[in-house]
């Protein structure tokens, strides 16, 4: 790969992507991947699994019109299961007004798909209409080790233990269609991000960055683990438009992302 990629992914279709994620982004000119749950966005609620406000149907079809942003499928109710993911992707493509053959992205809600299951059914995934999956957390060495980094960093707040846990979640190669992403909380510090960054940077692989909400300081957290400050997440921007300007790495969504690494195959 001929240079380090970092792309930001936001989950579910909620109302802060919109309202305060989507102003931040196009402040910097830094594109971004949002991940729709269309029964979340269509009903306005999604069980007590999504207690946020979503957008709106109309504010969906804003974004995908406008060429910063990639919208991508994330399932009908949240669930990883053929007919929901199928259902999912069928309402997106009507609500956006593509054609049944256009390939989308999926975000397996929940990081529910591991990389081996998305390996094994790649067949059925592309006859989906998709191009990737996005997961979750990939642990391919040291196992143990890195799950215990996970907790100890999210404790004390270690960039170097951050850097280690999440060392196999950087990519080098996604031709197996599978994008892993690392999950930003409420407790991950601005300074975690930014190494890990730096990390990919150095090795010139792709940090994919996965959000769910993001809220101004001041404002309530519907649900605070998965909420991050608006301040915060506008320094990130600031600090990768640096990085960018500098040379050190390219920003794209997820599919530019995919397409980049795989050279359109």
């Amino acid at each position: 790969m001929d240079g380090a990629i970092v792309t930001i992914s936001l989950d579910d279709g909620r109302r802060d992507s919109f309202d305060y994620a989507r102003t931040l982004l196009k402040q910097y000119e830094i594109p971004a991947t949002i991940n729709i749950v269309t029964q979340y966005v269509r009903d306005g609620k999604l069980d007590d699994t999504l207690p946020e406000p979503p957008m709106s149907v109309g504010q969906v079809r804003m974004l995908a019109e406008d060429p910063l942003f990639e919208i991508a499928a994330h399932g009908h109710a949240h669930r990883n299961d053929w007919e929901d993911i199928a259902l999912g992707r069928s309402e997106l493509l009507e609500w956006l007004g593509k054609a049944e053959e256009t390939r989308l992205g999926f975000a397996s809600p929940g990081s529910g798909m591991t990389g081996e299951f998305i390996r094994e059914n790649q067949s059925r995934l592309r006859e989906c209409g998709f191009h990737y999956v996005r997961t979750g957390l990939s642990i391919q060495t040291r196992c143990g080790l890195r799950l215990l980094a996970r907790k100890a960093a999210r404790i004390i707040h270690s960039r170097h233990l951050y850097a280690t846990a999440y060392a196999d979640t950087l990519q080098s190669d996604m031709r197996d269609m599978t994008v892993y992403a690392v999950p930003v909380l409420r407790d991950t510090r601005l300074q975690q991000l930014l190494y890990l960054v730096d990390r990919a940077i150095e090795r010139q692989q792709c940090c994919t960055l996965l959000f769910h909400s993001i809220v101004p300081r001041g404002e309530r957290m519907v649900c605070p683990v998965w909420s991050w400050e608006a301040e915060r997440f506008e320094a990130l921007l600031r600090a990768l438009d640096a990085r960018r300007r500098a040379g050190s790495l390219r920003l794209m969504t997820t599919m530019q992302a995919y397409e980049t690494m795989t050279q359109g195959e």
